[in-house]
């Protein structure tokens, strides 16, 4: 459209209106008079009907920050070159970004998803941030690719029963996060934060590449933490590419179970050999399948009095390792291969 088109169009919009910007190429300035043209009065936030943005490139940063979507708005295999922001947003049916490439950073901080959230096969270049967002309905990320951090922090989940299966190039946090319906966790990334996290019913945590932080996470119910073997699956049963974690070491290693209730915990093939466990409780219910790994004593000789011993061959705990070095400057400890592999 050229000016006077596109003025007299926008004059036609009212807040509530359905609107349909498939492929539409948007300048900041552009997006900016089209969410003018729909903010009520009332509010002065933008409120919009049905939107389809499917296929549009935002060559500016975007902000939709504060809008209402009444009904459900499609932003599938839409482009964003620049920040992109949709803080504080309310979408009252479907939202879609299957597919939506974010280049640079994009925030749904206290976004509220009251229908499905959809983000299959989306790439985030840059951080995410999901902080203190409210997903009432399903939470669809299948083959989402994170280059860098995501971020859930103080996030509830009221019915998401899948996370993932997700790739991280970053971190996963969910520092605070509430899971109010049994959750299948799926995911591959290089640190997961679950830091006080509360689980009010099951949830099993399917991993690959992963540093796990559970200090002071709240479980009512069983919760499972086990290393996956092989890739994820996406959508057509695809093996989802892992490249952004090329050269880290596949397996699962818990950092942390500081305050936790062992009692609901169940780990399979973990690494434990760097975890701390002080202040956790029933750590004698703590459960532990297949291959799980601890560290092992120093190597080599030390000395009682002037008697020469070795160093006995068993498992310990991250704990004896900095109390050696805090007391007596003993050696490093080493790590034991494996509690299953007839070594110990």
């Amino acid at each position: 459209m050229d000016e006077a088109d596109c003025g007299a169009y926008l004059a036609t919009l009212a807040p509530g209106v359905d609107i349909d910007h498939r492929s539409t190429p948007f300048t900041e300035d552009l997006l900016a008079r089209l969410l003018d043209a729909l903010r009520d009065p009332t509010t002065e936030h933008p409120r919009i009907g049905s939107a389809r943005f499917d296929g549009a490139s935002f060559t500016g940063p975007a902000r939709f920050d504060e809008a209402t979507f009444t009904h459900f708005a499609s932003f599938d295999g839409a482009t964003f070159t620049r920040a992109a922001s949709f803080d504080r947003v309310t979408f009252a049916g479907l939202a879609a970004f299957n597919q939506t490439t974010f280049t640079y950073s994009v925030w749904f901080d206290r976004a509220t998803f009251t229908g499905v959230a959809a983000f299959g096969r989306a790439t985030f270049t840059g951080a995410a941030h999901f902080r203190v967002a409210t997903f009432t309905g399903a939470v669809q990320f299948p083959g989402a690719t994170f280059i860098r951090d995501v971020t859930f922090t103080a996030a509830r989940f009221e019915a998401a029963q899948w996370l993932g299966p997700l790739v991280c190039g970053g971190a996963v946090k969910l520092d605070h996060a509430v899971f109010e319906a049994p959750v299948t966790m799926m995911i591959a990334a290089r640190e997961l934060s679950l830091r006080r996290t509360r689980w009010a019913p099951s949830a099993a945590l399917r991993l690959r590449y992963t540093e796990v932080d559970l200090a002071g996470a709240v479980m009512e119910y069983p919760v499972t933490v086990a290393g996956e073997p092989v890739p994820f699956t996406g959508m057509g049963e695809v093996p989802l590419s892992e490249e952004v974690l090329a050269g880290w070491d596949a397996g699962v290693r818990v950092r942390n179970i500081s305050g936790v209730d062992a009692a609901h915990l169940a780990l399979t093939d973990v690494d434990l050999s760097e975890c701390r466990f002080v202040g956790a409780v029933h750590l004698d219910q703590l459960r532990m399948d297949g291959r799980t790994t601890f560290a092992r004593p120093p190597i080599g000789w030390h000395c009682r009095g002037l008697m020469p011993l070795r160093w006995s061959r068993r498992r310990t705990l991250a704990e004896e390792h900095h109390w050696r070095a805090a007391t007596a400057r003993q050696p490093a400890a080493g790590r034991e291969p494996s509690a299953h592999d007839g070594s110990v």
